[in-house]
């Protein structure tokens, strides 16, 4: 009933080719719903969006998205916090629970889905912080004096991108060490 893609990325490249190969095929899902949620700050967007059959909510950072979000801050854990905006209007204060700037625009098409669901912006805000991250996605582990971030769960350019910036983000008074594997 409902579709969701969050981006288009350099992800899958190994079935699919190309971008745009990955633009078509998740393109396709939206051929078979009646609500599509799309990013506004994905350039593959507006390609996409001729594919939708029915209704189309937008995310994103820019003041054209139905859900946006404002004042977003990081504290010092990693954890974002920003104000829910929907329809261009300010509705709840957000406080993350999983790590890192990028999963703003997550919690942004997970808002959606939930004004689509016809949940109030209250329950919605409770949904978005009591969400937590699968194992391996950005998941922290403290081991004796050491912060780990363990983001291996599937990685492609953009996620490796995401975590590296989040990476050089985080407080710390001493060494960063990256650990990367193939993609």
């Amino acid at each position: 009933t409902v579709g969701v893609i969050t981006n288009i990325g350099p992800a899958h490249l190994e079935l699919l080719g190309s971008i745009e190969g990955v633009a078509e095929e998740k393109g396709a899902l939206l051929e078979h719903v009646s609500h599509a949620i799309l990013n506004a700050d994905d350039p593959m967007t507006p390609r996409l969006a001729k594919r939708a059959r029915g209704q189309i909510t937008r995310f994103g950072r820019g003041t054209e998205a139905d859900a946006s979000a404002d004042e977003v801050e990081i504290d010092s854990s990693g954890r974002p916090s920003f104000t829910l905006r929907l329809n261009g209007h300010a509705v709840e204060r957000v406080k993350l629970s999983c790590l890192g700037k990028h999963n703003v625009l997550n919690a942004l098409a997970a808002a959606c889905v939930g004004v689509w669901a016809g949940l109030t912006s209250a329950e919605i805000r409770m949904g978005l912080e009591n969400y937590h991250a699968a194992d391996m996605r950005m998941q922290p582990i403290a081991y004796n004096s050491l912060h780990i971030i363990n983001d291996a769960y599937n990685s492609n350019p953009d996620s490796l991108k995401s975590a590296l910036e989040f990476f050089s983000s985080m407080e710390t008074t001493g060494k960063r060490i990256a650990v990367l594997g193939d993609m």
